[in-house]
């Protein structure tokens, strides 16, 4: 009940009456159990158990009586769209309704308040949760812009750092052309790309090396090709020599054939 309906000190929250039944006759009472509630502890408590902002809580009896309201001035009279959700009797159980309050679109929450006869309305207008979830929708979004924006730049920072590394070594490549030289830059890195480089100066210094064997094969050759033809003029100097020797000798010219012999 009402404080105002019952006779409490301060004139304010709300009484809890039940009588306490003879468990051998069920039709005879034995006593009132009475529990008064303070409006400031009550009001407490449904504040905790309705949501915050401007939602309106009211507890009613099944009498439809106003035992307790929070953002409710008392002295106003109670919207009988509110009135005609309240349950009769005891029960448990939980609804959700729309209506259409004062010319105002709202959510009725009912809850009924097991082992009593009380149902607590909670009244949350739609412009108000409405409102939080188009702020909770821009904090989602803003949210997700900031991370999409930050994996952009992430990822434009790792593929840069790649490319980059892959446009430098293609570039000394096209530079080195039919003459490549091998990079001399430091190389520290262990992926993929490093490997590259060190592929690229492998390749670089085995062409090296086949060039100056090359050219030490071809001197070999060349040596070679002087010897076997300086081999094959010696006997036909000789030849040559010993038979214009005899041909003088045999002409009688002994001073010619002198000087022959000495040269």
């Amino acid at each position: 009940l009402p404080a105002s309906i019952v006779e409490a000190e301060g004139g304010e929250g709300a009484v809890l009456v039940r009588f306490i039944r003879n468990p051998k006759n069920y039709r005879e009472n034995l006593a009132v159990l009475r529990i008064d509630m303070d409006a400031v502890d009550l009001n407490a408590t449904l504040s905790k158990a309705g949501p915050a902002g401007t939602s309106t809580t009211f507890l009613f009896n099944a009498r439809k009586e106003m035992v307790a309201s929070v953002n409710w001035d008392d002295a106003q009279e109670i919207p009988k769209e509110i009135l005609m959700n309240i349950p009769a009797g005891e029960g448990a159980g939980q609804n959700f309704n729309e209506k259409l309050v004062m010319g105002q679109k709202v959510l009725l929450a009912e809850e009924r308040i097991n082992g009593t006869d009380w149902t607590m309305i909670t009244m949350m207008p739609y412009s108000s949760f409405m409102g939080e979830i188009s702020e909770l929708k821009k904090k989602t979004w803003g949210i997700t812009f900031f991370i999409i924006f930050a994996a952009a730049i992430l990822i434009y920072v790792i593929s840069s750092a790649i490319t980059r590394r892959i446009s430098r070594l293609e570039r000394h490549m096209q530079i080195s052309g039919e003459k490549p030289e091998m990079i001399r830059e430091e190389i520290n890195y262990n992926d993929e790309v490093g490997s590259l480089y060190h592929s690229y100066n492998e390749m670089v210094y085995k062409y090296q090396k086949s060039l100056e064997e090359r050219y030490y094969m071809g001197q070999e050759l060349k040596n070679a090709e002087l010897l076997a033809l300086q081999a094959q003029i010696n006997p036909h100097f000789l030849y040559n020599t010993l038979d214009t020797i005899n041909w003088l000798v045999y002409q009688n010219r002994g001073k010619e054939v002198s000087t022959i012999v000495k040269s």
